[in-house]
């Protein structure tokens, strides 16, 4: 399967845990997930950054951790939706504005 899409921009906390899954990661899927985040100029360096950016476009997605993000997700009005089913033995949450159309794909 393609992780790897033309239609969004993955933005991740530089220095995070999430970046250092994805770069220590053995998996090829992962790693150009990585490195197509580092060409569009999507690492951040602080939650209000990357707060700012995913709110200036609707094609941008934050890889975070669920705590993080239902703590942030408060100062603006967004959706903050979990899948249902676990990746790599991962969970993830995502914030999304409340009429995105990512949305059905996370929760489906």
């Amino acid at each position: 399967m393609e992780l790897v899409a033309d239609i969004y921009t993955l933005l991740v906390y530089d220095g995070s845990a999430d970046e250092a899954f994805l770069r220590n990661s053995k998996n090829s899927e992962y790693e150009k997930i990585l490195d197509k985040t580092k060409q569009e100029d999507a690492m951040f360096s602080s939650y209000e950054e990357g707060e700012r950016r995913l709110l200036d476009s609707n094609k941008m997605v934050i890889l975070g951790e669920s705590p993080t993000f239902e703590v942030m997700a408060n100062s603006y009005p967004c959706q903050v939706v979990r899948s249902r089913v676990g990746y790599n033995f991962n969970y993830a949450a995502f914030p999304f504005p409340k009429e995105s159309p990512y949305i059905p794909l996370f929760t489906h």
